[in-house]
């Protein structure tokens, strides 16, 4: 005589219910998780940047009687990243960048942390070998004033100029505080902007994101 074995399976519509709670669920935590890597390897690629530009910074100085004051002879673009250039190895370069127009060495269209369209334009760039992309000013070639320091008080009375750095290149998203940092330029060296606003999502610059990073 003959047995039969009864075997319980999950029913069409269990099958549809588990796949639909299974959707859900990455589609709520997959973004996140995506986003999480990003910033990670934007704060990665920042460090290396900021570590690379001390460094460019330490050697100009060495040459320069031990400070960046008198570097260049004149407020401008071209010669600060020129000098900063001879340190680094870089692709092209391009003397004057807008953000209302297209550049082959920098970004535009570049936004602040809370949304708002950078009033940024003027300085010199660069796109270096790593795809980095940079900004290059010189305010002071004294390094005698904060004046036009969009760092306000961390500014003092030592400060020169400034780079700004696009870690990730021309990819987006192309917002300060997240892939785009600010470095002050100052006579005995450089400091990570830092406005004292801190770095909350949505909110401000992003100026100061570069010192959040470094620092965490």
């Amino acid at each position: 005589m003959k047995k039969y074995v009864l075997i319980q399976a999950f029913t069409l519509a269990e099958v549809l219910v588990t796949l639909l709670i299974i959707g859900v669920v990455a589609a709520l935590t997959v973004p996140q998780m995506i986003q999480n890597t990003q910033s990670n390897q934007f704060k990665v690629a920042w460090k290396k940047a900021y570590s690379s530009y001390t460094l460019a910074t330490n050697l100009l100085m060495e040459e320069n009687g031990g400070t960046m004051e008198g570097l260049c002879a004149a407020t401008g673009a071209t010669c600060i990243r020129d000098k900063f250039l001879t340190k680094l190895n870089y692709v092209r370069k391009c003397d004057v960048w807008s953000n209302a127009l297209t550049s082959d060495c920098f970004p535009t269209g570049i936004h602040n942390y809370d949304g708002a369209l950078s009033g940024w334009n003027g300085e010199s760039a660069a796109v270096l070998n790593d795809g980095t992309t940079v900004l290059f000013y010189l305010y002071h070639p004294n390094c005698d004033s904060s004046n036009y320091n969009p760092c306000g008080s961390s500014g003092a009375a030592d400060y020169c100029g400034f780079i700004t750095v696009d870690v990730n290149g021309f990819a987006m998203p192309n917002v300060f505080g997240k892939d785009i940092f600010h470095i002050n330029i100052h006579k005995n060296g450089l400091r990570p902007c830092d406005t004292g606003a801190g770095c909350v999502i949505g909110s401000g610059t992003g100026y100061s994101c570069g010192t959040y990073n470094l620092l965490n």
